[in-house]
């Protein structure tokens, strides 16, 4: 499988999970945290917070586990829920402006994290119930 990884742009920080806890997180008070953030409700931003709430309050595919992660101590429960608590964290990181595309190899039932456009760092966490505790994040 050929990947292309580009590097981010959002510059978003995870907030303390007491923090994230304590704003809503969905659809319904969306406008409410916009407001809370300064975040236009027209803009490209708003646009991309819409489209990740819609993502994290749609139904789990067929055998997907999910969940959208909206701090670090939530994505270390969520992780270690799928894999055990021994699990090697890994993760890509982008040097260039233009990285070539390489080849990787994806095993199955791997549990996967994915930055989301939101007002704070929100990540897509999603792996399969056949998980084993030998997979790598």
């Amino acid at each position: 499988m050929n990947l292309y990884f580009t590097k981010t742009t959002s510059g978003a920080a995870f907030l303390p999970r007491y923090v994230a806890e304590s704003i809503p997180f969905s659809s319904k008070n969306l406008v409410k945290v916009m407001n809370q953030f300064s975040v236009d409700t027209e803009s490209a931003v708003a646009d991309g917070m819409r489209q990740t709430l819609k993502l994290c309050e749609s139904p789990d595919l067929d055998g997907e586990i999910k969940l959208c992660a909206t701090s670090l101590e939530t994505m270390v429960d969520f992780s270690t829920s799928m894999l055990g608590k021994k699990v090697q964290l890994m993760s890509t990181e982008i040097d260039k402006e233009e990285i070539p595309k390489q080849h990787y190899t994806v095993s199955q039932g791997v549990t996967k994290m994915g930055g989301q456009t939101y007002a704070y760092a929100v990540f897509y966490c999603h792996g399969t119930h056949s998980q084993t505790r030998t997979k790598y994040l």
